[in-house]
């Protein structure tokens, strides 16, 4: 497409940048936050609570109270990051949103063991 006026595209700066994070509705925070972190190796970079409905619906559409963690395996600057949401109440069905992504991790037979341990489900590298 077409570049907007005044605006010019840089494959270099295309190649550079990196989406900041992706948002990930649960509806246990706790096991979660559990898998990525005892699965995964993340860790909880910031928490937030909200008093109102999320104004970018990022959370869903909602009028109620929600709550944003954020995750990962670096400082948000500087690595791409999990923002898992979390509303009270409000159930989220199965395959509804995303429903697969896919994380490297140093040893992936360590980290399908600890799944495993944690009560998940294991097919070859699909953790379930």
């Amino acid at each position: 497409p077409d570049a907007e006026v005044g605006t010019e595209f840089s494959l270099q700066d295309m190649l550079q940048s990196r989406p900041a994070h992706w948002t990930i509705r649960t509806c246990n925070p706790r096991k979660s936050l559990e898998f990525l972190r005892e699965v995964c190796g993340m860790k909880v970079l910031r928490h937030e609570e909200h008093t109102g409905p999320c104004e970018i619906t990022s959370n869903g559409p909602s009028d109620k109270a929600w709550s944003k963690t954020m995750v990962g395996y670096d400082r948000e600057d500087m690595a791409f990051c999990l923002a898992l949401t979390f509303t009270p109440g409000v159930a989220y069905p199965p395959g509804d949103a995303l429903t697969h992504f896919a994380l490297g991790v140093d040893d992936p037979q360590v980290a399908l063991a600890k799944a495993m341990e944690l009560g998940y489900t294991c097919a070859g590298d699909v953790v379930t």
